[in-house]
């Protein structure tokens, strides 16, 4: 039984690393994943904000599509955006020959929806190598109509894209950004009781980002030539110190369910340029 577990988790691994794509944009690169949609076909999907360009008004920020871990190149047709999700489906070009080699490499949907406590892993292209990213899924909740996941796993601007499997290797999610903390001002100055009760906040990363901007300017302004301030100095460091506690005890990545249904709902953008790849 414990050989048959390990042949299935080493087989789900191989799954996820040959569907793995790195994506080479105009402002550095990212990742997708190569999926056998039971309707599209072969499509490569990964983030909305991945492909656009800062005015939205057109994409064309694509130079390069690779398979991480063959190296194939792939070329892009067309590029379609979800109207709901932070989701992208970049339609792809190939003959039958690459055709048949790409329907070997390419993930599956996953047609059940997991669990909070489950284990996801995936393939990332981040800064020149092939990470290996795992964790569980920690939470979910509603939010504007819409199922938020969020997993421990680990992961900064670059992730973007990564697909994340479960232990059969088929595809559930997709990378989306830094998550929401637990978190509450003052933290460190409050009992924990105080930690316990209702006031508890959702912190997102940009405004722990901002928070710890502030702070750090404030410790800095504190003394100068002539002064010091010790109680703002205090005030300071001990916020830092709370922001810090709470990330490194709280790590969180929002990540999108995907599944067949999910890639209804997109519309065609208009191209600026293209640049996909070729060999």
């Amino acid at each position: 039984m414990i050989l048959k577990e390990k042949i299935t988790n080493d087989n789900a691994k191989d799954k996820a690393l040959k569907s793995a794509i790195k994506i080479t944009t105009i402002n550095g690169t990212a990742n997708a994943v190569l999926i056998k949609h039971p309707k599209l076909g072969l499509i490569a999907a990964n983030n909305k904000h991945v492909v656009e360009t800062s005015n939205n008004s057109c994409y064309d920020r694509i130079i390069d599509l690779r398979l991480l871990d063959s190296n194939i190149a792939l070329k892009s047709k067309k590029i379609y955006i979800s109207k709901i999700e932070d989701l992208a489906i970049i339609e792809l070009e190939f003959d039958k020959i690459q055709k048949k080699i790409l329907n070997k490499l390419a993930s599956v949907l996953s047609t059940k929806q997991l669990s909070i406590g489950t284990d996801i892993f995936g393939y990332c292209y981040f800064r020149d190598r092939i990470v290996y990213n795992h964790g569980k899924i920690m939470e979910h909740y509603q939010k504007d109509n819409n199922t938020i996941y969020e997993s421990d796993i680990g992961g900064s601007h670059g992730f973007s894209g990564c697909g994340y499997f479960n232990n059969n290797g088929e595809l559930n999610f997709i990378h989306r950004s830094a998550g929401n903390y637990h978190s509450k001002k003052n933290e460190a100055n409050n009992t924990n009781k105080d930690f316990l009760n209702k006031n508890e906040l959702f912190r997102s990363s940009d405004e722990i980002i901002g928070i710890l901007c502030e702070n750090m300017i404030k410790v800095v302004g504190s003394s100068n030539n002539t002064s010091f301030d010790y109680d703002t100095f205090v005030e300071g460091i001990n916020e830092i110190s709370s922001l810090i506690h709470t990330i490194s005890r709280n790590p969180r990545t929002q990540i999108i369910a995907v599944n067949e249904k999910t890639f209804d709902d997109f519309s065609p953008i208009k191209i600026c340029q293209n640049y996909s790849s070729r060999e």
